[in-house]
């Protein structure tokens, strides 16, 4: 869930034009500090950072366990082994005081790191904590003499206290939740040959309905959907703009096995499809629900922790807001529709120091036709396309058309029996609207570039126009300098 130990004027910043973001990057061992500022520690500096976080993997969101990724480079004049160095992240904003606030972002471990010793910059890859269980699952059982300090899992258990023995064995902290069939019984140890722990706690996410993340506190949690009262306006909205046909609600949950006897076990929601449409999540080959019975017993709890689920796909860059997380629903201006609509944070990619530069998608879990499709408000656009055939004459045109808040462009081609030709118009047409003082300047424009320029205002705008007998300069109005002489002719 978002992070919400941090001050409203930290909120406020990361929306605005004026942010000025950067990183702190702590590494314990090497009792070294990056600061934001080279000035603040000499020795070092950093220079960019990214903070890759993915909930939702080639469009599959529940029934995943994906790490976040931080890729950075960092200035430093010493020679550093930096080869699986822990480092701590916190991401920060510049106050209206000139002090920075810093929020955590969790730990990470260095997997890769390339020095430049010409320019003393190091290029570090990073993963959190999620690494950690991308060890091969049989490996960490008990075994009397290849591994006598082996996990012990004694049969029957509940899939809680099965997931929770794994991760303590893991020396990862999770946080405690009450979850979808937490007390789904597991009878026998099931074959996980070729699983990672990672691919194992994946599949206990599926039967529990969510995705497994580390969160801040590095502490492993499962998540869904987490209401925050966040609103994405079009000012915090960047570029090209998606925002596609509503994903759900669901109302059809399938357990199913391809390679087993039995029956796929199926429920729906027969009035929810009657209004909206059949929109599924099918869970196939999860190995610990590998019989019809078993699947039964799994997929209650399951339906009624899916049934409902419904959100906006989006895709666009903003400024990130830092203190959200994956799970977060948030709110997004629908400009076509002129309306809020929900969508969650799937996967956001943040950018230090140029946060506009940042990301943020939630693609849909199966295929949806992208219904509004615009840009940012300073450049929304209106396209045409028509196609006219003239069999009288034999002419085949096409007209292309572009209408913008700044510029309409369009472009015609025409073709006959014996030739094609083609005219291209521009017009550059600039709409704002502006009160108090303020001016219109005109470079470079010769008389062929302008055909007309219309100023509209209130009854009183005409006595602030230049030219006009009571602005300077004018016969009778002088600039106010001792020791300089105008014309009063001019």
């Amino acid at each position: 869930m978002a992070y919400t130990n941090v001050s409203n004027e930290f909120k406020e910043i990361v929306k605005s034009n004026s942010i000025t973001a950067s990183a702190k990057i702590i590494f314990p061992n090497l009792n070294l500090t990056i600061l934001p500022h080279a000035t603040d520690n000499l020795k070092s500096s950093l220079a960019d950072l990214t903070i890759y976080d993915k909930c939702c993997d080639k469009g599959k969101y529940i029934g995943n366990a994906v790490a976040k990724k931080v890729e950075l480079q960092l200035i430093n004049k010493d020679n550093l082994d930096l080869a699986d160095q822990e480092f701590e992240l916190y991401v920060g904003v510049k106050l209206s005081n000139g002090e920075y606030e810093y929020i955590p972002y969790g730990n990470f471990i260095v997997t890769a790191y390339t020095d430049t010793k010409s320019n003393n910059l190091f290029k570090i890859e990073a993963y959190d904590y999620m690494t950690k269980l991308n060890g091969y699952f049989n490996d960490i059982f008990y075994d009397e003499k290849n591994n006598p300090n082996g996990l012990k899992i004694e049969y029957p258990i509940k899939l809680k206290a099965y997931k929770e023995k794994i991760l303590t064995y893991m020396g990862i902290s999770y946080v405690d939740q009450t979850l979808p069939n937490d007390n789904f019984s597991i009878d026998t140890a099931i074959n996980f040959d070729g699983y990672t722990i990672r691919n194992v706690i994946a599949k206990i996410t599926e039967l529990q309905g969510t995705f497994a993340r580390i969160n801040r506190e590095n502490k492993i949690e499962f998540c869904l959907q987490t209401q925050t009262d966040e609103k994405i306006p079009l000012s915090s909205m960047n570029n090209k703009q998606e925002i596609n046909n509503r994903y759900g609600p669901v109302n059809v949950v399938s357990l199913t096995m391809k390679n087993v006897k039995g029956e796929n076990v199926t429920l729906r929601d027969e009035d929810s499809i009657a209004k909206y449409g059949e929109t599924t999540i099918e869970i196939q080959d999860n190995p610990f629900v590998y019989t019809q019975s078993l699947r039964e017993s799994a997929i209650n709890e399951l339906y009624n922790a899916l049934k409902g689920f419904s959100y906006y796909p989006i895709n666009f860059n903003w400024k990130a807001r830092l203190y959200t997380d994956g799970s977060d629903i948030i709110k997004v201006y629908d400009m076509r529709n002129k309306k809020w609509v929900n969508s969650i944070v799937m996967n956001q990619t943040i950018k230090i120091p140029a946060t506009r530069q940042s990301t943020l998608e939630s693609p849909a879990l199966t295929k949806t036709q992208v219904a509004n499709q615009y840009i940012s408000q300073s450049e929304q656009m209106n396209t045409h396309t028509e196609l006219i055939v003239d069999k009288n004459s034999q002419q085949i045109s096409t007209i292309i058309s572009q209408v913008g808040d700044r510029e309409n462009k369009s472009t015609s081609i025409t073709q006959d029996i014996d030739k094609i030709s083609s005219t291209v118009a521009d017009t550059v047409d600039y709409i704002r609207e502006k009160e108090g003082v303020s001016q219109v300047e005109l470079d470079d424009a010769s008389n062929n570039d302008i055909l007309r320029i219309e100023i509209k205002g209130t009854t009183t705008y005409k006595n602030y126009l230049y030219p006009h007998t009571q602005l300077f300069p004018s016969r009778h109005l002088f600039p106010n300098r001792i020791g300089v002489h105008y014309d009063s002719t001019i």
